[in-house]
């Protein structure tokens, strides 16, 4: 039997080419002991084929396998049952706990039945975060000024032409900006040019990190709002890479005993398509919007069983990832009389904050900020209460001028597809200071606003609000020695809302509807109704008509739209409104145009009022705004930079047509190039080509580039075009006798970058693609001898060039001049 064994494998291997025969060689039976013998089996595995692999069988039917190998078929950790055989660690089948296999001795196969934690996981990722590689991201240095100028007329005083600028020079990873504007005086009324905000910025696209030094504005976050400093501020912004996602995902993990398909379905929508092994699964990165969302996994094996599991979710963007951070440290002075005055900076002052995702459900933090005369701080949570929605908690506490005050904050959201609920209380004690200039001292006392909303599918969305504000009686105030303060007035006031809107005529118009009633303090109760009905008209126009009764006041507008084009065109808002309060009508009209030309925008904005005493007032301002930039060795010149900015570049052709992300732009000038004003920083714009614009005789390396350019920087997208130009002509040859068309012939046409071959047609027609202008050596053989031309290539524009006939000169024959040598 032994001897049969081996003669059995030695013939399935050369019969199989198995991998597994070049990793072993079956010994002869005489050096095996006599309770084991070598076999090649055919195995399966969870009725998956892993080939044919080497195995030692005994005496009461058990199989050894080599670990290595069960680990290749698929096994996790197959350590039960270790033997040695020779020199290498087989592991005994039977041993392991498990599993169940039935081996057939006529065709030697072995099937292997092992449960799915046996076997080694795989991971299915449903949200994949790579970035593309035929995406941009350019670095070059680039430079961009944009320019305002403007004038005005209010009550038939006109005032002195103003002017807005704004410069930019982007170099690597750095970004060099700058702007200002010219401001009335408010004593002399002449007008001066004022310098707003100036900064260096380096943005770290790997480390998602960016650092400021200059001008800027602190960002804003519970219990503490945002101030403008001049400093140095270092932020973690996962919006330089929009493709990350910083929030939670999810996963799931199971098993399967079979080769299956696996379906991911989110709120019904399939997001994913995987064939999976057997064994354990995990698929990671779910991601949705929105609130809580069901997931669902459909799992088919090879016989067409169905196995469906359900999960629900709840996504968000408040929390962190596990592990991940979030921060901003801002360091520097007050920005005094800002818009006002260019350089006036006053005492120093800081503001922090630090979050980090502890988990996938709690993310903790800690915010501070201050001057040399206040101090505030407190922590930050955010946790996620499984799939029923999100609660925040902030807290802070402040002193100020031996001023001490405490707040706290408490939030609740869930949102699920058809509705959703909210709440917010805020509890304020002492005097509560916040950083501010002037430094703000809070009145209020608690603050709470609840919310809830539902949609009715196609027939609208309902909601509900309601909110109060209770304020503590005015407290004293006086300036401190460094950092003057002020106090907010005390307000009491409760408000209620029930509002309605929905899409009407299969979505070609859209109607709003809100009634409420206010209780304040000083303006006693009163309801509010409005009403409001949008129609669209096709072609980028429509029309809105609003009501709003609100106390004894009502009004009433009017307005006709013409939505503004992306690129060039034109766009207008056409407004009536009127007002009444009981003791007369005021009526404005206003009329707001622009239009977008190649190189500026142009725009109008008319208005006229009369008052309830008949008395008219107009207001009158016109503007012409554009934008210059350069980017790699272009200059192009147009609209205002609104962001980045691109230069699309098409071989010099003229009248090409160029579109960003599906909207049409504009066309290339006489340069061929076309100045884009208006991408997105750090987003992904699709720059295209409208192929019906490229004249007929050239053809593009590509029709679409994907760009993702850095904060306010200009880029260079060159389309590369080659032209077709052809070349005809018909062949002859100079025989001594006369010439003669040499039809079907092989040529040979030498150029400086290659040797090509071409076929004569009837007639001695050739043709020739794509050839600069100059001469070429043109070459056949003719009864053995040579017949060679010089071919002259005109300089044309046409599409196909006629050459005419061209005629080759035959070399003389050799044997001819010998015979005539030995006559003389």
């Amino acid at each position: 039997m032994m001897r049969v064994a081996a003669a059995g494998a030695i013939w399935i291997c050369l019969n199989t080419l198995s991998p597994a025969c070049w990793s072993a060689t079956p010994t002869l039976p005489a050096a095996e002991p006599a309770s084991r013998e070598s076999l090649v089996l055919r195995v399966t595995l969870n009725t998956e084929d892993k080939g044919d692999i080497f195995a030692e069988r005994t005496a009461d039917n058990d199989f050894l396998f080599r670990a290595e190998d069960l680990r290749s078929m698929g096994f996790k950790n197959p350590s039960a049952g270790v033997q040695m055989v020779g020199r290498e660690t087989f592991v005994s089948l039977r041993s392991i706990e498990g599993v169940r296999f039935a081996f057939n001795e006529n065709d030697l196969t072995l099937h292997i039945d092992a449960e799915p934690q046996l076997l080694t996981s795989q991971t299915i990722v449903v949200q994949s975060q790579r970035t593309s590689p035929r995406l941009l991201t350019p670095t070059s240095t680039s430079l961009f000024f944009n320019y305002a100028i403007h004038s005005s007329n209010a009550g038939g005083t006109s005032s002195q032409p103003g002017f807005a600028g704004e410069a930019g020079w982007r170099w690597g990873n750095f970004l060099l900006l700058t702007d200002g504007s010219t401001v009335t005086h408010d004593l002399t009324g002449k007008r001066r040019f004022v310098r707003l905000m100036s900064s260096v910025t380096h943005d770290d696209r790997d480390q998602l990190r960016r650092t400021v030094l200059g001008d800027f504005f602190t960002p804003t976050r519970d219990l503490s709002s945002g101030v403008n400093l001049g400093g140095v501020s270092v932020s973690k912004l996962y919006g330089l890479n929009p493709a990350y996602i910083q929030f939670p995902m999810q996963s799931i993990t199971g098993n399967v005993a079979l080769p299956s398909e696996l379906e991911v379905y989110v709120d019904g929508q399939r997001t994913r398509t995987e064939r999976i092994k057997p064994g354990e699964f995990q698929v990671r990165d779910i991601f949705a919007y929105g609130g809580a969302r069901d997931v669902q996994l459909v799992l088919r094996d090879p016989f067409g069983r169905v196995q469906r599991l359900s999960y629900s979710f709840y996504f968000s963007d408040q929390p962190l990832r596990q592990g991940l951070h979030e921060y901003s440290y801002n360091l520097g002075a007050f920005r005094h009389r800002y818009g006002s005055e260019s350089s006036r900076y006053g005492g120093p002052a800081f503001s922090v904050f630090h979050r980090y995702g502890l988990t996938n459900d709690v993310t903790l933090g800690l915010r501070a900020e201050g001057t040399s005369d206040l101090f505030n701080a407190g922590p930050l949570a955010t946790l996620v209460l499984g799939p029923s929605g999100i609660a925040s908690v902030a807290a802070g506490r402040s002193s100020i001028a031996g001023r001490d005050g405490a707040a706290i904050l408490l939030s609740y959201t869930y949102q699920s597809r058809r509705w959703g609920v909210g709440a917010t209380v805020r509890r304020d004690w002492g005097q509560y200071a916040t950083l501010a200039n002037p430094i703000l001292i809070s009145n209020r006392k608690y603050e709470a606003t609840a919310t809830g909303s539902y949609q009715f599918g196609t027939r609208g969305t309902a909601s509900v609000s309601h909110s109060l504000f209770r304020g503590r009686s005015a407290v004293a105030s006086e300036p401190t020695a460094g950092q003057p303060f002020a106090i907010a007035a005390p307000e009491d006031r409760r408000s209620s809302t029930l509002s309605y809107s929905a899409p009407l005529v299969s979505g070609w118009a859209a109607l709003t509807a809100s009634v409420g009633h206010v209780k304040d303090r000083s303006l006693g109760s009163r309801n509010e109704v409005s009403l409001g009905l949008t129609i669209f008209l096709g072609g980028g126009y429509s029309a809105t008509a609003n009501h709003r009764r609100d106390g004894s006041t009502g009004s009433q507008s009017l307005q006709f739209v013409r939505q503004q084009p992306v690129g060039e065109g034109l766009g207008f808002v056409l407004t009536a409104d009127r007002w009444s309060d009981g003791s007369g009508d005021t009526l404005r009209g206003k009329s707001t145009v622009q239009y977008n030309a190649p190189a500026a925008i142009l725009r109008a904005d008319l208005g006229r009022e009369r008052d309830r005493h008949g008395r008219l007032w107009d207001d009158h301002r016109l503007s012409v705004a554009g934008g210059i930039g350069y980017a790699g060795g272009v200059t192009g010149f147009g609209r205002p930079i609104t962001g980045s900015f691109g230069l699309v570049k098409v071989a010099g052709l003229a009248g090409v047509g160029v579109a960003v992300n599906g909207q049409r732009l504009g066309s290339t000038g006489a340069d061929g190039t076309l100045f884009v004003p208006a991408l997105t920083s750090y987003g992904t714009s699709e720059i295209s080509i409208a192929t019906e614009t490229i004249p007929i005789e050239y053809t593009l390396d590509s029709i679409s580039k994907r760009i993702s350019p850095p904060l306010r920087s200009g880029s260079l997208i060159e389309f590369a075009a080659t032209r077709l130009q052809a070349f005809t002509g018909r062949l002859a040859a100079d025989l001594g006798e006369g010439l003669r068309a040499l039809e079907y012939v092989e040529l040979r046409l030498v150029t400086q970058a290659r040797s090509e071959r071409l076929q004569t047609g009837r007639g001695g027609e050739f043709y020739l693609e794509d050839l600069a202008p100059g001469t070429y050596e043109m070459e056949t053989t003719i009864d053995g001898r040579a017949c060679r031309l010089a071919l002259a290539i005109p300089a044309s524009n046409e599409a196909l060039v006629e050459l005419g006939q061209q005629v080759c000169r035959v070399a003389p024959d050799p044997r001819s001049e010998d015979r005539s040598k030995r006559s003389h």
